[in-house]
């Protein structure tokens, strides 16, 4: 990814969560939204040696609360993500649901590069 997409990825972002040991960024998560209706999680990554050390899941507390702190009488949100493989179970902790099911279809993604 181009580092100039980067920055503004990131100052474009709703929220921004990062965990880090000193001087260290060891984990990172955000939100990108409408403000209004629609939360989508994006970039829950945590270093390799770092991983099973509850850092994604306090990442994951900061977010889901500051989700929260938008909720106001009588709303509703979709709040979004895409698992990587494998890793579905660890947002299931959070309530999140996997697709496809009974309801909802599969979430589909599309990369376009120039």
């Amino acid at each position: 990814m181009h580092p100039e997409q980067i920055k503004t990825g990131l100052k474009n972002s709703a929220f921004t969560v990062a965990a880090k040991d000193g001087d260290t960024v060891v984990g990172m998560a955000r939100i990108v939204s409408d403000s209004g209706y629609v939360y989508f999680i994006v970039d829950v990554i945590v270093l390799p040696e770092y991983q099973r050390k509850n850092i994604g899941k306090t990442m994951m507390e900061k977010i889901m609360e500051f989700i929260h702190t938008k909720l106001n009488d009588g709303y509703y949100i979709q709040i979004d993500l895409l698992a990587a493989k494998g890793r579905e179970k660890f947002y299931e902790k959070f309530g999140f649901i996997t697709r496809p099911n009974d309801v909802y279809g599969c979430g589909m993604t599309q990369r376009i590069k120039k």
